[in-house]
């Protein structure tokens, strides 16, 4: 069972993934994974713990200090965690996830 404190966590980190994801004409749905390089677990969890251009890097020991938030950190285990869900989210296509085709 996932703490509350760390669901709100992975749904900032989400929000923020899709985000940065979208500026680049994308969303977190595979194919659009897929074409930005970003489809593994692994590839994931480095985005979300280092940053990747306007995201900021949520991992404890982030460095550069400017790529990283200036807010809470997130523990190892939570991000591999965070990573494993929009991977196995993205292999399902989003279940209960409306897309409008935006």
């Amino acid at each position: 069972m996932v703490k509350q404190s760390m669901y709100n966590g992975e749904l900032h980190c989400l929000t923020v993934l899709a985000s940065d994801v979208m500026m680049q004409g994308a969303t977190l749905f595979l194919k659009d994974l897929q074409r930005n390089g970003i489809d593994t677990e692994e590839e994931i969890y480095r985005i979300t713990y280092y940053g990747k251009g306007r995201m900021p890097g949520f991992g404890e020991m982030c460095t550069p200090r400017g790529q990283c938030t200036f807010g809470a950190r997130l523990q190892e285990d939570e991000i591999r965690l965070l990573a494993d869900f929009v991977k196995s989210q993205a292999d399902q296509g989003w279940p209960n996830i409306v897309n409008n085709g935006d």
